[in-house]
């Protein structure tokens, strides 16, 4: 009798003892499996939110950057734009406005490192001017790469920057008004907003005096710049 508790008392030893060691398997597997998981779905979750507060915190800086600093020539205060420097940053696209901006503007004209912007945009053999570049995308690619390079934005920025009427009631609200060499200059730059994707946009209320593309007078309003990144 004494011999058979004695072995069943060891069976149930062991028994408890292998059962431990199936129970201590299965909980360090899924401690393990666990771990796993944070480290790599936790991040991700996170990383469109911080993304997105980045490229937010960038579209406001470069808004503020170009209504009280670039687009002004001294005399005024911020958000009054200097009209000249304001189109010329703009017309410097335009296939009819071949004079660079006035000395007095705060950025560097698009002219001095033509050849350099358009070679970073497109690559080795493309045209050395932008009036020689036909594609529209080319187009738009070079004008970002300078964007990108007056504003001191990382290569995989998009970027663009309009200034729009405010209550106009034509169906494009961008401005067109009469650059210095006496031809029409739509107040756009950069490349087009994707239409699927997330595109932080900024904007200002801004001041300006401008020539009237269709008179040519010259008079006042307020506009709203925008900046839009993606």
């Amino acid at each position: 009798m004494r011999d058979f508790d004695a072995q069943t008392t060891s069976a149930r030893g062991r028994n408890a003892r292998g059962q431990t060691t199936i129970d201590f398997g299965i909980g360090v597997s899924l401690f393990l499996m666990t771990v796993v998981f944070i480290f790599i779905f936790i991040p991700s979750m996170f990383t469109p939110f911080v993304s997105d507060q980045s490229s937010s915190i960038t579209a406001d800086r470069t808004a503020d950057t170009l209504a009280t600093d670039l687009f002004l020539s001294g005399d005024d205060g911020p958000y009054t734009l200097d009209g000249g420097c304001t189109v010329a940053f703009f017309s410097q696209f335009e296939e009819d406005s071949p004079s660079p901006p006035p000395s007095r503007c705060q950025y560097e004209s698009f002219y001095a490192k033509e050849s350099e912007i358009i070679s970073n945009a497109l690559g080795s053999g493309s045209p050395s001017t932008y009036a020689n570049i036909s594609d529209e995308a080319d187009r738009q690619d070079v004008e970002e790469e300078y964007l990108r390079e007056v504003l001191g934005l990382s290569d995989t920025t998009g970027i663009e920057i309009t200034i729009e009427r405010i209550n106009s009631s034509a169906s494009q609200n961008i401005a067109r008004v009469r650059n210095r060499d006496g031809y029409d200059t739509e107040l756009r730059v950069g490349s087009t907003p994707p239409i699927h994707g997330n595109v932080i946009a900024a904007q200002r209320t801004v001041h300006m005096e401008y020539r009237d593309f269709n008179t040519g007078a010259y008079k006042e309003a307020d506009f709203r710049l925008f900046v839009r990144m993606w």
